[in-house]
C-alpha cells in the first residue's frame, strides 16, 4: 500500500496590525439641514447644537430651536433638548 505524503502546514497569517483610532484634532459643526429640520451636532461625541424646527415659528417668527445650549460651570457646554410651550 502507497503512503500518501504527509499533510504540509502553512505558518500562521499574522495579524494584521492595530491602527489607532484618531479622531479630528478641531471641533467641528456636522449640519443635517432637510424642508422640516435643521439640526447641529458636534464632532464631539455627536452631541446636538441646534435643532430648529423649520414649521414652527416662535413668537418673533423665527423657527423654534429645540435644543437650547447651557452653560456648565465646568466651562464644558452641553445641550438641553426638551420642546417648552408658552401658554
Amino acid at each position: 500500500m502507497a503512503q500518501s505524503p504527509a499533510p504540509t502546514t502553512s505558518p500562521a497569517a499574522a495579524p494584521a496590525p492595530i491602527k489607532p483610532v484618531v479622531g479630528e484634532s478641531l471641533e467641528r459643526d456636522i449640519v443635517v439641514d432637510t424642508a422640516t429640520v435643521r439640526a447641529v451636532f458636534t464632532n464631539r461625541g455627536a452631541r446636538i447644537k441646534q435643532w430648529l424646527l423649520k414649521t414652527y415659528r416662535d413668537d418673533a417668527g423665527q423657527p423654534v430651536n429645540w435644543c437650547q445650549a447651557i452653560s456648565l460651570p465646568t466651562s464644558r457646554s452641553r445641550s438641553r433638548c426638551a420642546l417648552t410651550r408658552a401658554d
